[in-house]
């Protein structure tokens, strides 16, 4: 049975390979990967947390979150990219041009970003692959990690009640943060006593694939500032927001029924 610690490194290790082709970080394939494994690892902390300790779990993850924000810049840019040619895609009457000014570009091509060097990113990891080496949950493991996922589990079912009934789109964020640490922790169990992903493991998944797309649109919105707005025509102007809305729908309903599937 491989131990939660030994699964880590390596996830580290074998991510870190990717870093060593020529311009790694400005692939996005690369980037995004690195960032999934932050969210993972930052996921193991939490189930390791009553063995290492609550300052050790607490920073590590938050040293996690602050890679994946060095490496987000060039990644969320796409993401918000693409997004907007959709929008133009099924609503044509809202012109590129005027998406486009939403991201202060002249079109809704991918856009070049900073990113952070390779030699402090391959750093961060070797930080966290040190701390993993000292982690030893010892006999108890398997209680120890299925009684934090149960208390993961119990996180997101109650935040589904709350939110499904809800318009905040804080309370949404929480949720959708709830239900990929439950995913993540589902995954490293797996692995740990072998067995094959079910329905169940999918649904968690395609949960938290929705409630990431609500996320997305939120930041989107985000963009429609005063000035954005007042730079727009009237007729474009409710387009979008119309559009919007109905794509707001369209995921909160996708979220509520998948929510109904997991949670009852």
């Amino acid at each position: 049975m491989p131990a939660l610690s030994n699964i880590c490194i390596q996830l580290i290790e074998d991510s870190l390979h990717e870093l060593d082709q020529a311009r790694a970080l400005e692939n996005e394939k690369v980037v995004h990967q690195l960032r999934v494994l932050t969210k993972r690892l930052r996921a193991a902390w939490h189930l390791a947390q009553p063995v290492c300790g609550k300052n050790l779990a607490q920073q590590r993850r938050t040293a996690l979150a602050e890679t994946s924000a060095q490496l987000a810049a060039s990644r969320d840019q796409s993401v918000q990219l693409a997004l907007a040619k959709k929008f133009h895609q099924a609503h044509p009457e809202i012109s590129e041009k005027t998406l486009a000014a939403l991201f202060e570009t002249a079109t809704l091509d991918k856009q070049a970003a900073h990113t952070p060097s390779v030699a402090d990113t391959k750093n961060a990891f070797a930080s966290e692959t040190d701390a993993w080496k000292k982690v030893q949950l010892g006999d108890k493991e398997r209680s120890i990690l299925r009684h934090r996922w149960r208390h993961s589990l119990k996180k997101a079912r109650s935040l589904a009640k709350k939110t499904c009934q809800s318009s905040s789109a804080d309370r949404w964020h929480d949720w959708r943060k709830a239900v990929k640490r439950l995913r993540y922790q589902r995954e490293f169990l797996a692995m740990i006593h072998p067995r094959i992903l079910g329905k169940h493991d999918l649904r968690i998944r395609q949960l938290g694939t929705r409630l990431g797309d609500h996320n997305d649109l939120v930041i989107f919105a985000k963009r429609l500032t005063p000035s954005a707005m007042a730079a727009m025509e009237t007729a474009e102007l409710n387009q979008l927001k119309k559009a919007l809305a109905m794509e707001d729908r369209k995921i909160k309903g996708n979220c509520r029924r998948l929510s109904r599937k997991l949670f009852g």
